[in-house]
């Protein structure tokens, strides 16, 4: 699978534009770069990426069971320790399902949110190339 972000920077701010091919959205740096915040930060893109997969594994499994699920709320918290030789990183989400579902179900529903496509990508092998400078106009 090919995913293709386009993002581009004018002036002399941190908002970005960010264009996946059918909808944009605005990036920015939180307050403590010294601007305005306008728009999600890297880090809350990638948290909101991990919540919104989870959520939408939840749905999904529930919906594909006929179960009457409600209403689901999640809070995700990112701790960094940059004390050892190489950062760590983790994330904890406490999750509240509502609807008509016994405890089985529940626990059905977070064991598939664990496994949730982005979980599965961010705990894989990741190499991250570098920047390759282009000269003609990016489309």
């Amino acid at each position: 699978m090919s995913v293709k972000i386009e993002i581009s920077n004018e002036g002399s701010h941190f908002v970005s534009n960010v264009h996946n091919g059918q909808v944009d959205m605005q990036l920015d740096l939180p307050m403590a770069a010294g601007a305005p915040y306008s728009g999600y930060s890297p880090v809350d893109l990638l948290l909101s990426s991990i919540a919104y997969c989870k959520l939408a594994t939840v749905r999904f499994i529930a919906m594909k069971n006929q179960w009457k699920l409600e209403k689901i709320t999640a809070q995700l918290e990112m701790k960094e320790d940059m004390t050892g030789e190489l950062p760590e990183t983790s994330v904890s989400m406490k999750m509240q399902i509502q609807g008509e579902l016994k405890e089985e179900q529940k626990a059905q529903l977070l064991a598939a949110a664990n496994h949730c496509h982005v979980h599965q990508l961010l705990e894989g092998n990741w190499k991250i190339e570098d920047i390759q400078l282009e000269s003609e106009v990016l489309s």
